[in-house]
């Protein structure tokens, strides 16, 4: 079970189903990276983009690789860096994620 979940959340990470998506701010925020966000902004992000950046990914970005989210065999979110849709709660979070596995 978990390399199926490794697999998934690697199909994912590569061909996700939504190539970009944005949010409005509903109040004034700062990124992680330190950047101000005016409430009323609309912030724009491009996960597909961001599923294949070296810099995030590593030089095998490209590769299919579900052992990226493996440690020692055990299926991590943690294990690589999560893209956006594997983020904690937030208006972007996917509550359904784990929906697929009670299926």
């Amino acid at each position: 079970m978990h390399y199926l979940q490794a697999a998934i959340n690697e199909s994912m990470r590569l061909y996700l189903p939504v190539q970009f998506d944005s949010k409005f701010c509903q109040e004034d925020d700062t990124l992680p990276d330190g950047t101000f966000v005016k409430k009323g902004t609309r912030v724009t992000y491009h996960p597909y983009a961001m599923g294949r950046m070296e810099r995030i990914w590593g030089p095998d970005c490209l590769e299919f690789k579900p052992e990226r989210w493996l440690e020692n065999g055990v299926f991590r979110l943690g294990s690589a860096l999560s893209s956006t849709r594997f983020s904690k709660p937030g208006l972007g979070f996917v509550w359904g994620r784990n929906w697929h596995w009670w299926r």
